[in-house]
């Protein structure tokens, strides 16, 4: 049964890859960037989670704790955050040097970064921007799947350890309320019998 389970988030989580791909390559083609944007599947499905501001550390710090508060309210069961980024790839028989920031190493590579998540495994996905010497976008290059056991940093590790019961969902659910969060939902196909089920194939 836990395996069945598994499956499912895993399933959930190629979902929102492939929704945060679609986002992306819109976004960068309609409007120049992309908007840092949270994607989760939780017990109404899908929904999407973008901060009003990221322009310093506060507000960045500010952004990842709300966005754990929703995928708490949420019972998130995979996460896919994407954002412009910018990263280093090893060269062919030598080792990255991570002692370096990417912004600062002049092989720097602009990518879109899709960092995925579920309770048990992890996807990273860079889809490489291409640009003119102006700046000007001009397409993608070949997305490179990058292997991890699991993913660390400020935009990583959304959800918490154990998923949530109905109390603190609904707590969290308030606590968002206050604070005049809204939570763009993509759909709604499920009810609380389905997810009442799926809390009794848990404690199985």
């Amino acid at each position: 049964m836990i395996d069945k389970i598994y499956e499912q988030e895993r399933q959930h989580l190629n979902e929102l890859m492939t929704e945060a791909d679609l986002f992306a390559k819109h976004s960068i083609q309609h409007s120049g960037k992309i908007h840092p944007t949270l994607f989760m599947h939780g017990i109404h499905g899908k929904a999407m989670f973008a901060p009003d501001d990221m322009s310093n550390e506060q507000a960045k710090d500010a952004f990842a704790a709300m966005a754990r508060l929703v995928c708490i309210a949420h019972g998130a069961d995979a996460t896919v955050f994407v954002s412009e980024a910018w990263t280093r790839f090893a060269k062919e028989g030598e080792k990255l040097d991570v002692t370096k920031l990417p912004s600062q190493c002049p092989d720097r590579q602009e990518v879109v970064a899709m960092m995925g998540q579920t309770r048990n495994t992890c996807q990273q996905r860079m889809l490489p921007m291409e640009r003119s010497a102006n700046g000007k976008f001009l397409g993608f290059g070949e997305a490179r799947i990058v292997d991890a056991d699991h993913l660390e940093g400020r935009f990583a590790n959304f959800m918490p350890e154990q998923y949530p019961n109905a109390e603190t969902r609904d707590i969290a659910l308030e606590a968002l309320a206050k604070l005049g969060v809204m939570v763009n939902k993509r759909e709604n196909q499920r009810d609380e019998r389905q997810e009442h089920g799926r809390e009794m194939k848990r404690g199985m």
